[in-house]
Formats: C-alpha cells, sequence, structure tokens
C-alpha cells in the first residue's frame, strides 16, 4: 500500500482578492532574505493575518519543506501553543516523548516557512516557542502576527499600518481613487455583497468619506461594504457616528472576534492590566493629536500616578492602540477614530466623561494662556504647537460653546489668537462671533475678546465691523483699569477710524493712546 504524500504546508486558499499592501509585501521580501524572525504589528483588523497568508502563497516555492500556517487565536492555555505548532505541522503527539522536544526534533533538519498568528494573548509562550525553534532548527523562518511585538533576540518588526486613504479633498479623478487601497478595498467587497456596486461620480464622495472615517482600518471597510446590501454609500457615512452598531454581520467563516468591529476592538482591550484600561478610555478626551505631558495633566487621576503614564502610555503604543507620529519635530500620539469611540464607550461605562472633560478643558485653557506670551516673539514654535493641538482645542471651544463656559471659552480663543491672525482668520471669526453673543462672561477675556474679533477685522479688509468692536474693548480696559491692554486697543480702533475716513476720530484715538501709554513703560503689560 502507498505511503500517503506529505503535505507541504497548509496554508488556507484566498476566498477573496488580496488588495494593495505592496510596500509591505516588498518589506517582507527583503527582510525574509536576511533575518530569521519577522513580526507582523498593528491593530486588531489591520490585516495582519492576510499579509502573513500572502507572503506565505508567495514564497512557499522557496521553501522546500513548505509554508505552515499556526491559528493561536482559540488558544487560551499557554501550555499548549507547542501543542498548537505541531498539530498544524501534522504531528501528532502520541508517543512518549515531550511536545517540545517532538517538535524541535521535526524542524531541526527542516527547510520551511512557519507563520504563527494572533499571538497577543500570548505572548511569553509563544514567544518562548519561537526562540527555541530558531535556536535549534536553523532552516526555519518564522512571520509572527501580534497585536505588540513579542520582545525576542533577533525580531525584526514591521509595523503594519492602516491602508492608504484618498485625498480629503475630494478631488482625485475616478480612476485615480480606483488605484486608492481603501476605495478599492471598499468598491470591490461592496461589487461582492450586492452583486451591482460600482464606484461613480455620484458616490465618490461617500465612498471617499467612510474610508476616512473608518481611517483605512481594512476589517471596518469590508464590513461597511456589506451593508450596501441594504443601505446606500450615503446612508453608510450617515450612521458612522453608531459605526458599533453598523459595522456587524461579517463572513459566518471569520473568527468571532471579527465579525463586528466592536468584538475586534475588545479582543485587544481585554488583554490590558486594569490600569492601561484606565489610561486608554481617558485618551478619548483628546479630538486629536496628544503629547505626553497633556496625558499627563488630563488622564492621570485616581488610579493613574503621573509617575506611571510613560510606562503605560509606551506600552498601549506597543500594543497597537495608540499610535506615534512627529509633527515638526514634537513626538505626539493619537488614536484612530474607531478606537476613540470604542474608548469613549468605556468612558462612559466607567462614569468618567465628565470629569475627563473637565480635566480637558482645564488643561487646555491653563496651557493656552501660559503659551500665549510665546505666540508673539516665538511664533514658529508656538504654531508648531498649535498643529499639534488644534484639533482639541477646537473640541475644547465648542464644549466651552454648548456649556455656555463662556468665559474660559472666550479666554482660550484669545490665548490662540495668533494662530487665527496667521493661519485661520474666518475661524476664529466664527469662534468669538458664537461666544461673545452669550454674554459678557469674565470681563477681562470679554475685552480681550471684542479686541480679537476687531482685530480680526481689519486683517479681513472690513473696518466697518471692527470699528465699534474696538471701541467696545477700550471702554471696557478703560473702566478695567488696564492701561496695557486700554492703548492696544485704542491704536487699533484708531486705525479702523482712519480706515473708513473718520481723520478726526482716527486722530483723538491715537492721542489718547499715547497719552495713556507715556504713563508708563510696558504697552503689553
Amino acid at each position: 500500500m502507498a505511503r500517503p504524500t506529505r503535505r507541504r504546508g497548509n496554508l488556507p486558499a484566498e476566498a477573496t482578492s488580496f488588495v494593495g499592501r505592496r510596500r509591505e509585501l516588498a518589506e517582507l521580501r527583503k527582510k525574509l532574505a536576511t533575518v530569521r524572525l519577522v513580526t507582523l504589528v498593528g491593530p486588531g483588523g489591520v490585516g495582519k493575518t492576510r499579509l502573513a497568508i500572502r507572503i506565505g502563497t508567495d514564497l512557499a516555492r522557496a521553501f522546500p519543506d513548505g509554508a505552515w500556517l499556526v491559528e493561536l487565536a482559540d488558544v487560551r492555555d499557554p501550555a499548549l501553543v507547542g501543542n498548537a505548532v505541531l498539530a498544524a505541522l501534522d504531528l501528532r503527539d502520541q508517543a512518549a516523548t515531550e511536545p517540545r522536544a517532538l517538535l524541535l526534533s521535526h524542524l531541526r533538519d527542516r527547510k520551511l516557512l512557519l507563520l504563527v498568528d494572533n499571538c497577543e494573548h500570548l505572548l511569553e509562550a509563544a514567544a518562548q516557542v519561537v526562540t527555541d525553534v530558531l535556536r535549534s532548527a536553523p532552516g526555519v523562518r518564522v512571520v509572527a502576527t501580534s497585536r505588540e511585538p513579542l520582545s525576542v533576540t533577533g525580531e525584526h518588526v514591521i509595523p503594519i499600518p492602516p491602508l492608504e486613504l484618498p485625498r480629503a479633498q475630494g478631488d482625485e479623478t475616478l480612476d485615480q481613487l480606483r488605484l486608492n487601497e481603501s476605495v478599492e478595498l471598499f468598491t470591490e467587497r461592496a461589487a461582492a455583497a450586492s452583486g451591482r456596486f460600482e464606484l461613480a461620480t455620484s458616490n465618490r464622495m461617500a465612498v471617499v468619506e467612510v474610508c476616512r472615517r473608518l481611517d483605512g482600518l481594512p476589517l471596518a471597510i469590508e464590513l461597511a461594504a456589506v451593508r450596501t446590501r441594504v443601505l446606500s454609500v450615503e446612508q453608510i457615512s450617515d450612521r458612522l457616528s453608531d459605526r458599533f452598531g453598523l459595522l456587524t454581520g461579517g463572513s459566518r467563516a471569520a473568527l468571532p472576534r471579527h465579525q463586528t468591529l466592536r468584538t475586534t476592538i475588545e479582543w485587544s482591550h481585554d488583554l490590558l492590566k486594569p490600569e492601561e484600561r484606565a489610561l486608554f478610555r481617558r485618551l478619548s478626551a483628546f479630538a486629536g493629536r496628544f503629547t505626553l505631558d497633556d496625558v499627563a495633566s488630563v488622564c492621570a487621576f485616581d488610579d493613574v500616578p503621573p509617575a506611571t503614564v510613560l510606562d503605560l502610555l509606551s506600552s498601549l503604543v506597543d500594543k497597537s492602540l495608540v499610535l506615534k507620529d512627529e509633527v515638526q519635530g514634537i513626538a505626539c500620539y493619537r488614536l484612530h477614530e474607531s478606537m476613540r469611540e470604542f474608548a469613549g464607550l468605556r468612558t462612559r461605562e466607567a462614569g468618567e466623561e465628565e470629569a475627563v472633560e473637565l480635566h480637558c478643558v482645564d488643561h487646555y485653557v491653563s496651557e493656552g494662556r501660559r503659551n500665549a506670551a510665546q505666540a508673539r516673539y516665538r511664533l514658529v514654535a508656538w504654531l508648531g504647537w498649535m498643529d499639534v493641538e488644534i484639533d482639541n482645542i477646537r473640541w475644547v471651544l465648542r464644549r466651552c460653546a454648548v456649556r455656555e463656559d463662556v468665559a474660559r471659552g472666550t479666554a482660550l480663543a484669545v490665548d490662540v489668537g495668533w494662530y487665527w491672525i496667521t493661519r485661520a482668520t474666518t475661524e476664529g471669526v466664527r469662534w468669538l462671533d458664537e461666544l461673545l453673543t452669550m454674554g459678557p462672561g469674565d470681563p477681562a477675556s470679554h475685552a480681550g475678546g471684542l479686541f480679537m474679533r476687531g482685530f480680526l477685522a481689519l486683517l479681513q479688509a472690513d473696518p466697518v465691523a471692527a470699528r465699534p468692536l474696538l471701541e467696545r474693548a477700550a471702554d471696557a480696559q478703560r473702566e478695567a483699569g488696564r492701561p496695557g491692554p486700554l492703548v492696544n486697543a485704542l491704536a487699533m480702533a484708531s486705525i479702523a477710524a482712519d480706515m473708513t475716513g473718520d481723520r478726526a476720530s482716527a486722530r483723538r484715538l491715537r492721542d489718547e493712546a499715547e497719552c495713556v501709554a507715556a504713563g508708563f513703560e510696558n504697552v503689553e503689560a
């Protein structure tokens, strides 16, 4: 009787098209030509498993003993990692030999590619098995996938980012959009799901919006594409404010944690220590990028001491829950929008939403005040700070407006005034108009708001609107006995009057400004 032919691998056939990842595939091939352990690291749903299977399929012929996939997602006991590798390799644990010894004996003289998938919940055990294999079997190459590195000797980490995003402006042609990775994935999966979807001029902006709001995360895009069976792309985009309710119903063949967006993120969240969970959920307070100092100020209270913030944040970065960026030489961090929404849900469940929001408002109002002095004389450095923080500042301004916290909202809008002056005059006008119409609030901040609003009106070449604002600012500063701001308001009001052709008033206002300024040395005090 003929002996059965031994398989040269166990990689599953790909049931759907493989989209994008040219750069990552090229880097993987290059790495595997010279190193023996590569770990693909990224958040859940980013496509690590699919990428590993694709590289295994592409390179299988280069390994005489094939490419083998070890799936650890359903293994809960660290002691069974070695057994999972044995099973994947078609080996039977039926002898007196200890499984680890049997595994190493089998691999010692073989040349194969081992794909060890989903290591994050069994890090120590997976790292030990991989280390033992690499030491005992020189012909074995290993590609591991995990939400954080294995942190073993010889490991080379390749971060796997989300797919390339289309431009926010939506100014790309249809042909250009079809070549974009996120759009290509959505279009192909939507066509497969509904049988009739096509990218067209009529839906292009909605497709761009969906892909961008889902941060290019492949799992989220595929789940959204399935909804085209019953919803238009525009309806899907409108419903993304409840993405965890919308993005369900993935493939029944997928792992349970990949059938909804929420369960995918919960898988990572449930692996965190209590203090890591606390910090992660509080990061939802940030609307955009944030720095280490921001985190220490906003999130470090109760069960998260300030001294632990650096280590905890570093751990969240390692676990692919927080992204690290660099903007103009400033190290900063951010959450994908889906991660932020999930963290926000956890914050509400913990009853911390109000406390965290108040910490955030306090922090940015204080930072705005502290950094305002730099704005004029160290403008480039200050604008670098603003480029990092502008989304958070906008969120704080919106919260102040909604809660009618007029004093602090106006103070912050004034303290970041050089941003409106140099980058976003119309936006500054909108914020100040909204806040100033709510009432005087604090007299000092109200007077500052009137001055800044008048200044911006002058920048917009609207002296008719600027003059009464600046004269009201001067009246408020005169009444408060603040000579420095009074001089500035009078001088700007003089310019406004001159621009309207009222030379007499311009002269009077200028004379008063000179008179007040003569009485003290520091006009800006």
